[in-house]
């Protein structure tokens, strides 16, 4: 399964304030579900994916920026509050990103961000 959040349960719900089987905008994992742990495909990479929670100008609980790959192409996407996974384009991952711009006008022409889950442990 790709795009799943794992986070220790209670300072996730210090931060979101409810548990996701409670929020209709959430989809969980179950931990004792889980059998193996890997990196996800379509994450980005964590030294870029910092860069948008910084600060964005996304608006209140979102989040708009742009994926730079090494060829010039940028991808614009505007999401939730979290916000590291995309669907890239075709032949592109990861290891194309070479900047993320934070600073777009908020009415740029974007993608939206892909749905997830969290997957909360003790």
């Amino acid at each position: 399964m790709d795009r799943v959040y794992l986070a220790q349960a209670a300072p996730w719900f210090e931060v979101w304030g409810v548990w996701p089987d409670q929020d209709p905008g959430k989809s969980e994992v179950d931990v004792r579900d889980v059998a193996d742990v890997r990196e996800s495909p379509t994450r980005i990479p964590a030294h870029w994916a910092a860069k948008p929670y910084m600060g964005t100008n996304g608006g209140m609980g979102g989040a708009l920026f742009a994926l730079v790959f090494r060829d010039g192409r940028r991808m614009t996407v505007r999401g939730g509050d979290a916000h590291d996974f995309v669907d890239y384009p075709e032949g592109y991952g990861p290891s194309d990103i070479v900047d993320i711009d934070c600073y777009l006008d908020r009415s740029s022409p974007h993608t939206t961000l892909p749905s997830f889950s969290w997957c909360l442990f003790d």
